[in-house]
């Protein structure tokens, strides 16, 4: 035993705990650094091992430690709570061997790893939760992203309305005639244009008032919209002008629809009673711009209109 606490006083100022004890459980001796952290004030020589741990390292002492002492003759890196006099528990790490005359156990103390681990915890929840924000940030912006795009397509599809008839309005028109003629250059499948124009409206608005010209257009405008196939696009372009560009048809393609409109437009009740349309057709020429196709199809509605209105006449 003398040797033992000689040995031990060697080691009071290591930064571990020391304890040696016998193959019972009794503790031999142990250095000024342990008996520190449980709180002593006087030896623990003679007291037994599970005096200084935690009753749940009672129950792993007997289960982990002692055994793998018996049977490899140490043990590496075992987490300990260590019991203090004043009744809190300190976390250490325990490395283990057995020599001949007792157990030498050693203890690292754990609070640099419980601060480290704790710190990475709160790391880890503030990544968590910047990650959330910068998700939930993501996900607010993708809604004010779409509801700004639901707002531009409103603005541009009020842009490209008739307030009144709820048709497209010119600029649309220009823009799809344009498009249609630009294929036209690429592809050299046929466009057209007519021009329909409501017969006397002046007369109807002097004789029956503003009010019901506005609903003998919103009417044709109703009509003409539910008489449209795939590829025919209708705006109304100002006064009672109404535009009708249609894909993929040639003059002749074009005269049997505006023949087809004229019919249909003269069958149909107006709230002002018969209405007849003069209808203006030209056929796109392939070097020909928006210009000088709208002035050949407004020219051939004139021509309708000088030829006793109700009619169509195709540009030449």
């Amino acid at each position: 035993m003398t040797s033992v606490e000689s040995v031990v006083g060697d080691i009071d100022q290591l930064p571990a705990g020391i304890l040696y004890v016998d193959y019972s459980g009794v503790i031999v001796a142990s250095n000024q650094r342990f008996n520190e952290w449980v709180g002593s004030n006087h030896s623990l020589t003679g007291k037994h091992f599970n005096d200084v741990i935690s009753g749940a390292g009672r129950i792993f002492n007997l289960t982990h430690i002692q055994p793998a002492l018996q049977n490899t003759g140490h043990i590496e890196e075992m987490f300990l709570h260590l019991k203090s006099s004043n009744k809190e528990l300190f976390s250490v790490v325990l490395n283990a061997y057995r020599s001949d005359a007792c157990d030498v156990f050693v203890f690292l103390p754990m609070k640099k790893r419980q601060q480290f681990e704790s710190e990475l915890m709160a790391a880890r929840k503030e990544a968590e939760d910047a990650t959330l924000a910068a998700k939930e940030a993501f996900q607010h912006l993708e809604k004010v992203q779409a509801e700004l795009q639901d707002k531009n397509n409103q603005l541009e599809e009020l842009a490209s309305t008739d307030p009144l008839t709820g048709l497209h309005n010119r600029r649309y028109f220009q823009s799809t005639l344009d498009r249609e003629l630009v294929h036209l250059h690429e592809t050299n499948e046929p466009v057209s244009l007519v021009l329909i124009d409501i017969d006397h409206f002046k007369s109807i608005n002097d004789t029956h008032g503003h009010d019901m010209g506005d609903q003998t257009l919103e009417a044709l405008g109703e009509l003409l919209t539910a008489n449209m196939r795939q590829c025919e696009y209708v705006s109304r372009i100002g006064g009672e002008e109404f535009a009708v560009v249609l894909a993929q048809q040639n003059g002749e393609d074009a005269v049997q629809f505006a023949e087809r409109i004229r019919r249909i437009v003269e069958n149909a009740r107006f709230p002002t009673g018969h209405v007849t349309v003069s209808i203006g057709v030209a056929e796109a020429r392939v070097d020909e711009g928006v210009q000088g196709l709208y002035m050949r199809a407004d020219t051939a509605l004139y021509d309708a209109k000088d030829a006793g209105r109700n009619q169509v006449v195709l540009s030449q």
